[in-house]
């Protein structure tokens, strides 16, 4: 199983991540069990195997689980065509680069840098807050040397609630904007930047990890999401169940206590 390649990767104090979007296999199990650190989920300028939705659900379960891009090469266009940009304040160096990746200190892209803010939190930060507070302000940068972009999206937990719509032609792009959101209830803040290209050529894509802001204490919890990730949980039981491998048993095992740890959620 892969949780045993991450345990030795933490022995050695590395960073384990799901390459290729998990292929939605392991993962479902993994990501609760705190086994990986994130997942790859940009690839080929395409959102790969649990995709955004997936990923989605993961936020809004309340799990904190980064995701990163990478190009995958020599399969890829070119070296670096999907890049992870994390956020150093402290020294640039290798180690302070996959900290930061673990943390969720960054946004992933194909060419067009974005910037996120909540209330001068960045991703990867939490904001815990105490009363009545209706509103936060959010700060989006995106700049674009490579390709014209459609839209800027504000996503909280997992929907759109507000879209800028750009020229989709010009270039440079330097756009920035700063706004207010509701704020009712504990909630993951992240943005996107999308661009449709011309035949041929990969969309333009941006996404940053998520700003999580904690009201009065209470956890991020929808309970719909818990719900459609035990039905993925299920899927992969299923599928082991049915075959005949030398560590059925284990995997069984380590696949029914993730959900028995899931499912504790959905009663919260």
């Amino acid at each position: 199983m892969f949780k045993d390649v991450a345990h030795e990767t933490h022995r050695l104090n590395g960073v384990a991540i799901h390459a290729h979007g998990g292929y939605e296999q392991e993962i479902y199990a993994d990501f609760i069990d705190g086994t990986t650190d994130g997942v790859e989920l940009l690839q080929f300028a395409v959102y790969r195997g649990i995709g955004l939705e997936g990923w989605y659900h993961m936020l809004n379960a309340g799990y904190r689980f980064p995701a990163v891009g990478g190009s995958d090469f020599p399969y890829c266009r070119a070296l670096g065509d999907c890049r992870t940009y994390a956020y150093l304040p402290r020294e640039h160096s290798m180690e302070e680069w996959t900290q930061a990746v673990a943390d969720g200190r960054s946004f992933f892209t194909t060419g067009p840098m974005l910037e996120l803010s909540v209330n001068g939190a960045k991703p990867g930060d939490t904001i815990g807050t105490y009363g009545a507070e209706a509103s936060v302000k959010v700060d989006i940068r995106v700049q674009s040397e490579v390709a014209p972009l459609d839209t800027v999206d504000i996503i909280v937990n997992g929907r759109i609630v507000k879209t800028i719509t750009l020229d989709g032609t010009s270039l440079p792009v330097d756009f920035s904007m700063q706004t207010t959101i509701p704020y009712s209830k504990s909630m993951w803040v992240s943005a996107r930047a999308h661009g449709e290209q011309l035949e041929g050529f990969p969309d333009a894509e941006a996404h940053t990890n998520p700003i999580y802001l904690i009201k009065n204490g209470k956890p991020i919890r929808h309970s719909e999401s818990v719900e459609w990730l035990l039905k993925k949980l299920d899927e992969r039981i299923a599928y082991h169940q049915a075959r005949d491998f030398e560590q059925k048993e284990a995997v069984l095992a380590y696949f029914n206590a993730c959900r028995a740890e899931l499912a504790k959620r959905a009663r919260d």
